[in-house]
């Protein structure tokens, strides 16, 4: 029979340890991450606040090299949690690089294409004056600017003008001082005519509206004109026209072409 004290000692062995319970570590409800469905950059970027990442703003969505900066910052920023963006962006990088080279040499080819088409303009004029005696030219220039200067200019010339002025107001057929006085037109492709023409033309603007008036004034401007649009235009009928016609033809002032109906001054 077994005493007390071994009944205790064998108690104490076979009773099992109390059972232990791993601690749980409780947190609050705000420090769970809210989450949110991200449908634009504002939602994006605030995402990004509050993760502290790097934010996108809207101009880099048109500047591309700033955007990858962006990225590389945020795949380093993904890379503490273990995500990754991307493998591609030092690929991408130097793809954006190229193409901005690209840009740039674009720009540069139509600056040098407009320049080449002004150099090919001025070769051209180039070109056109080297017909020319330049000495001659800049003899006439200046022969030009004597006459422009010259206060006697228009007094030398009274007696011409007054012939054509008389012809006009009076408005008369042609005669032989009216004729005379419009000789000097032969040459009015000659530099040294140019600014007879121009009095010429500005005092008939002054003067009253008549037949003779006209017919001066397209002589001195046009090259030729029909005769049918000319009697149009100053109302005459085609025997009256035809006499002024042939007063000027027989002093050698006009040219009358037949076949094409059209007179021109003499040359």
């Amino acid at each position: 029979m077994c005493s007390p004290e071994d009944i205790i000692r064998e108690a104490s062995i076979t009773t099992t340890e109390p059972r232990r319970f791993p601690s749980l570590e409780t947190v609050s409800g705000l420090e769970i991450p809210r989450t949110a469905s991200i449908r634009s950059l504002d939602d994006l970027n605030t995402m990004y606040r509050e993760m502290e990442f790097p934010t996108i703003e809207e101009r880099m969505l048109e500047d591309h090299m700033a955007l990858i900066d962006v990225l590389n910052n945020l795949s380093i920023e993904y890379d503490r949690y273990g995500l990754e963006i991307s493998s591609e962006l030092e690929e991408l990088r130097k793809k954006q690089e190229k193409i901005s080279l690209c840009n740039e040499y674009e720009k540069e080819c139509d600056i040098l294409e407009v320049e080449l088409a002004n150099m090919k303009q001025k070769y051209e004029e180039m070109k056109r004056y080297s017909q020319y005696d330049i000495e001659d030219l800049k003899s006439r220039l200046e022969d030009l600017r004597k006459m422009f200067n010259d206060m006697e200019y228009e007094k030398l010339h009274a007696s011409l003008l007054s012939k054509v002025w008389r012809f006009l107001e009076e408005g008369s057929l042609p005669d032989e001082d009216v004729i005379s006085s419009l000789s000097y037109i032969k040459e009015s492709r000659e530099y040294s005519c140019t600014i007879e023409k121009m009095l010429v033309i500005e005092e008939i603007e002054n003067l009253s509206d008549s037949h003779n008036k006209i017919i001066c004034k397209h002589l001195v401007l046009e090259e030729s004109i029909e005769l049918d649009r000319l009697g149009k235009m100053v109302g005459m009928d085609r025997a009256t026209l035809l006499r002024i016609v042939y007063g000027l033809l027989s002093k050698g002032i006009i040219v009358f072409d037949r076949s094409g109906d059209r007179i021109c001054l003499q040359r």
